[in-house]
């Protein structure tokens, strides 16, 4: 275990658990809190979120956690309980909270599957303006598609994405072997790996859009992909990951105000975030609709550019946002959106 600790800050007298603090966001993360005063406890994981029944809510409340220290890092890995007036659930598509509460809805339509790894010496364009740029790339036959990203020191992420039936179901369930052979029905992806070595191991998810019934609980609240996963295609699992941090820190710190850790309290931005997400969901529907055009169909109504690009770079919450769905639902099965259940409001004394 690595501890950081400093004597005066904001938050002087706080432990905070940050389990991913070895490089980037994690680590800048990890250094800000010991700069303010915490007591930073790296190398460790929350095994365990501390639940107690509560009069108030269907749902459990929340009153700390179990952290468990890695073994490789410290002779010391005893497990440690602590105490916590709110736990925020970031664990990701882990969704620790979502599971063991049985709040996950899988997305009913959007059963898809992707493979993918990362690469050396893959090659990259020259021009200097494009050597970060992600591309998608489409399968010959327009039955899945990859993103290749290129990352630091000359590594390449590569994934495919596809129908769970074509990618793992009709498969031999060897991923090294459907991956090279999705990787040869991409012809604009077959010389860009031309001279690229993969780097183990491969990657498998599978039915991985889905969304919680509830944002939030007493003492509890679910951000990022720990709340809902939509797809890869567009990209919005950062951007909605840390607007729900943005959003949730503002109910939390309104709570500690208000010395209110009630569900109701913690679930004040969910309704919004969940609206958001919901429209999003609508443009993935769009993208896999076969023969949809997204080109033809701002053609055919061009006062639908604006509120197309809005959406994709996240600016998912703009009043009249959603007014491009009505011309597009004649030609688009959209989806029903997916409600976000509010939490029981506490009866008065």
């Amino acid at each position: 275990m690595h501890d950081r600790q400093h004597m005066a800050g904001r938050l002087q007298g706080k432990v905070a658990i940050v389990t991913g603090s070895a490089r980037g966001i994690g680590a800048a993360i990890a250094a800000l809190f010991a700069q303010h005063g915490a007591h930073v406890i790296e190398n460790a994981n929350v095994t365990e979120v501390l639940l107690e029944l509560t009069s108030t809510d269907s749902l459990p409340r929340a009153k700390g956690v179990v952290v468990q220290k890695n073994a490789q890092q410290t002779t010391n890995n005893k497990p440690q309980t602590i105490s916590a007036k709110v736990v925020i659930d970031a664990t990701g598509t882990s969704a620790l909270l979502a599971k063991k509460l049985n709040l996950k809805n899988p997305d009913p339509k959007l059963r898809k599957a992707s493979l993918f790894a990362q690469y050396k010496g893959a090659s990259r364009d020259p021009n200097p303006r494009d050597t970060g740029a992600t591309l998608v790339l489409s399968t010959k036959d327009q039955d899945g598609w990859f993103w290749y990203i290129p990352l630091p020191d000359d590594i390449v992420s590569v994934g495919v994405v596809g129908d769970i039936d074509r990618l793992i179901t009709s498969r031999n369930g060897n991923p090294e072997k459907t991956l090279n052979e999705e990787i040869q029905n991409c012809p604009s992806l077959i010389p860009r790996l031309k001279n690229a070595t993969l780097i183990p191991p491969i990657h498998v998810l599978s039915d991985f859009s889905y969304s919680s019934k509830r944002c939030a609980g007493e003492g509890w609240i679910l951000i990022g992909d720990a709340f809902g996963f939509l797809d890869p295609m567009y990209s919005s699992g950062v951007f909605l990951a840390l607007k729900s941090a943005e959003m949730a820190a503002d109910a939390v710190i309104e709570a500690f105000q208000k010395n209110d850790f009630s569900a109701p309290q913690l679930s004040k931005w969910g309704q919004p975030l969940s609206d958001g997400m919901q429209s999003l969901r609508k443009l993935v529907y769009a993208f896999y609709t076969k023969d949809f055009s997204f080109g033809r169909f701002t053609r055919e109504h061009p006062q639908t550019k604006k509120n197309l690009v809005d959406l994709l770079i996240g600016n998912v919450f703009r009043p009249g946002i959603n007014d491009i769905f009505d011309p597009m639902s004649k030609s688009v099965p959209l989806p029903n959106s997916i409600p976000l259940e509010s939490p029981p409001i506490p009866q008065s004394a």
